[in-house]
């Protein structure tokens, strides 16, 4: 038996447009726009949902430690690009980091 989450969605990050829609969604694979947006995260779909964040190998994104605005309870700012990666469970009220792997 293995874990397998679900097929991976590509996902563009911009300064006018920095919030990411997670949904049912497990696995995303995002870029930034060249101006390093700060990613919103809206609501996991149910207590317990992990959520793997990769790096597209375009250009960096940063995920913001402020549970309140970004909804993402991280161990301080995380600047992800190149194939960084961003684990992450929804608690009923924030993403909290659970592991994050610096890959450049």
């Amino acid at each position: 038996m293995f874990l397998s989450i679900a097929p991976r969605k590509s996902i563009q990050v911009t300064k006018a447009k920095p919030t990411i829609t997670v949904g049912d969604n497990s696995y995303l694979s995002v870029r930034g726009d060249g101006n390093n947006p700060k990613v919103i995260l809206t609501r996991g779909k149910e207590n317990g949902h992990i959520l793997l964040i990769q790096s597209a190998m375009g250009l960096p994104f940063t995920m913001v430690d402020d549970w309140q605005k970004n909804k993402t309870q991280l161990n301080g700012n995380i600047t992800m690009k190149g194939p960084s990666t961003l684990l992450l469970v929804w608690s009923g009220l924030r993403w909290v980091q659970i592991s994050y792997s610096k890959n450049f």
